[in-house]
């Protein structure tokens, strides 16, 4: 059986498209963590790409 947390890691993975099949032999931990740095990421792709479109 699934623990809460894991399974909310889960979720948030599968909304952006990370399939959870290769999730699975992390600990609840590292998820977090690779989850923090995927967003960091994300936030930080979107920035440079607002800042490319307004030069």
């Amino acid at each position: 059986m699934m623990d809460k947390e894991r399974q909310v890691l889960y979720e948030e993975f599968g909304r952006l498209g990370i399939p959870v099949s290769v999730l699975h032999p992390l600990s609840n931990s590292a998820l977090k963590d690779l989850l923090g740095s995927i967003k960091e990421a994300i936030v930080g792709y979107r920035e440079s790409a607002s800042i490319s479109s307004s030069a």
